[in-house]
């Protein structure tokens, strides 16, 4: 949550020299979508401990990083901000090295988290097979790590995308796999009210679409997951069409153009011009 990340630059900002090392690598993951200059000048100073004697440093602060996990995280962080950049190739590279690392060093999160990475990478190069199929592996290691959140955040992104295929048999998953009467995480509930509202889209509900939508658009804004936030802005922004009213569809047309912009996102930027444009 953005007030978790806020903790964590403050407490970056009390170390200084090698004991950041840590620090810096959380926190360049933790903002690689929030703000992608910021993620890059912690990767830059976080490779430099590392080429100055990283590998002597202790644990990090929660017991368990060291030189080896830093670097393969460093190797992810930057192989999603290539994404970003729609620099494809060189992302799946940098991610497909930083799974090899993540696989030796025994780090079961970390191999959840570079598969569920390259599966971005295959939606963005229009691939859903090998989206889902990445999808599926990111849960099965999540599950060996006990990583109920991070499991369940890539089921109810695979529900997202399932509705656009399968509404009926997406919206009985939906209630056998995600109780509607549970709180699930915040971070969860990004791709979780997406998927809802995608169902409620292909069942001719737009005004439920829009409620689950802008939850989504919350959901996400608050854990730094950017793209899905303008993702579900522009979607918001159809479902206000479809009802007829464009002055609302075009407001939050503008809000994820605006967002897209402030992020340097080019694919998304190009995305929330369109959309702006069918409004206009």
């Amino acid at each position: 949550l953005d007030e978790d990340v806020t903790q964590l630059g403050a407490a970056l900002a009390a170390l200084s020299g090698k004991p950041r090392l840590p620090l810096l690598v959380t926190l360049a993951w933790q903002v690689r979508e929030r703000d992608c200059r910021l993620a890059n000048q912690l990767i830059s100073e976080a490779q430099s401990l590392l080429a100055h004697g990283g590998s002597a440093m202790p644990a990090g602060a929660d017991g368990t990083m060291v030189f080896a996990a830093c670097k393969a995280r460093l190797d992810l962080t930057q192989g999603v901000l290539l994404t970003l950049q729609s620099d494809l190739d060189g992302a799946a590279q940098l991610i497909e090295q930083a799974l090899t690392q993540f696989e030796q060093a025994g780090d079961l999160t970390g191999l959840g988290d570079a598969k569920y990475c390259l599966a971005s990478v295959w939606q963005d190069r229009g691939k859903p097979k090998q989206r889902d199929e990445f999808l599926q592996l990111a849960i099965a290691d999540f599950i060996a790590a006990q990583d109920s959140t991070r499991a369940d955040f890539c089921r109810a992104r695979l529900l997202h995308y399932a509705a656009f295929r399968d509404v009926i048999g997406t919206k009985a998953q939906l209630a056998s796999q995600f109780d509607p009467a549970r709180h699930w995480p915040t971070l969860v509930n990004a791709w979780l009210e997406s998927a809802r509202a995608v169902v409620a889209i292909f069942s001719g509900d737009p005004a439920s679409a829009i409620k689950h939508f802008l939850k989504a658009w919350a959901a996400a804004r608050a854990t730094g997951q950017i793209r899905q936030a303008i993702i579900a802005a522009s979607n918001a922004s159809d479902s206000f069409a479809t009802l007829g009213d464009l002055n609302a569809a075009l407001e939050w047309d503008e809000q994820a153009l605006e967002l897209a912009r402030s992020n340097g996102l080019p694919s998304m930027m190009g995305s929330a011009l369109i959309q702006t444009g069918n409004i206009l």
